[in-house]
């Protein structure tokens, strides 16, 4: 289902704000959420701070998804995605979430690498001068986002700052990026030329990427 979003975004017409692509689907899919838990969730102010920070890593990323795909292919980015384990287990490892074991690390390092080497197409300047494209970086800062929404979802919930709950999380993350994200671009009068650019391949794509992935 992961793999499939990267085709499937980048049939959205070039001319979308990005931002407010991300901000739709975050709030269509936080509101179905929503109401598959039944129930009204209101978080206090700590917790309504943290489910923001997870809206805006987990909706940068998705940004920086579909503007890296303006800049390169999607089979590029599936294959860089592969990459987030690691930054994951880097990240996980600074906070003290888990222990270094040189055995994981050599293992997440060895998919990284083979995701570098299909990007670098396997030649191997390319690959040992890190000679990749606008797109491959900015969407590298993007896996390096997604690691820190999986850390800080972790930590949060076993700090108790937020209750174990995947849904909720999920959710409240999910309203919260959609909010925040769009907020911006709507406050400046950029929603309304965001409806009229809209067609229907961009709606069946971006419904898809709600109910789906």
């Amino acid at each position: 289902l992961v793999a499939s979003s990267f085709p499937v975004a980048d049939l959205f017409n070039p001319i979308l704000s990005t931002n407010l692509l991300v901000s739709v689907r975050f709030i269509l899919a936080g509101t179905i959420l929503l109401g598959v838990m039944g129930r009204s969730v209101v978080p206090g102010p700590l917790s309504s701070l943290i489910y923001s920070v997870l809206g805006l890593l987990l909706g940068g990323f998705f940004s920086i998804m579909f503007t890296a795909l303006h800049y390169t292919s999607p089979l590029t980015l599936a294959a860089l995605f592969v990459t987030q384990p690691l930054f994951a287990y880097l990240i996980s490892v600074a906070v003290k979430l888990e222990p270094m074991q040189l055995k994981r690390l050599a293992t997440l390092s060895v998919a990284a690498l083979a995701a570098l080497v299909i990007v670098s197409r396997a030649e191997l300047d390319r690959l040992l001068a890190l000679d990749f494209g606008f797109g491959e970086w900015l969407f590298l800062f993007g896996c390096v986002l997604s690691a820190g929404y999986n850390n800080l979802s972790r930590y949060a919930s076993d700090k108790g700052l937020i209750p174990a709950n995947p849904l909720r999380t999920t959710c409240l993350s999910l309203l919260a990026g959609g909010i925040l994200i769009g907020l911006p671009e709507s406050v400046s009068g950029g929603l309304p030329a965001f409806v009229t650019e809209i067609g229907l391949n961009d709606l069946a794509a971006l419904l898809y990427l709600t109910l789906f992935t």
